[in-house]
């Protein structure tokens, strides 16, 4: 089960984030950011017809874009975590340093802590 991929918030994360088979929460931190600005569509989702036109541009974008590289700690690291709390930890920490952490990431793991 992933809490972020690099897609979560409109292709906005540097952080993928999900519970591996192998028992502990990996973190991929990105090493690059796309440059393009993309059309939201999350806002769109469940209505299908709606939101997979605007994902195809975005697709679109996506394919024709230049990437930056992150000038940040831990560009392109991967972290492997043992507890939810770890887990949470670390995206905190990600996010202090400028990474893009989405909220619902955050938020389910927050969610895991309290039911541990």
């Amino acid at each position: 089960m992933s809490y972020c991929r690099w897609s979560s918030d409109d292709w906005k994360s540097d952080i993928y984030c999900y519970y591996d088979c192998g028992g502990y929460y990996a973190i991929h931190v990105a090493g690059r950011r796309p440059t393009v600005k993309l059309p939201p569509s999350e806002h769109l989702w469940p209505d299908i017809d709606k939101w997979l036109p605007v994902h195809k541009e975005q697709m679109r974008l996506l394919e024709n874009t230049q990437y930056v590289d992150i000038d940040l700690p831990f560009a392109g690291e991967s972290f492997r975590e043992k507890t939810p709390e770890d887990c949470l930890c670390r995206l905190l920490t990600l996010r202090g340093l400028g990474y893009y952490v989405p909220e619902g990431a955050i938020e389910r793991l927050r969610g895991e802590k309290r039911e541990g």
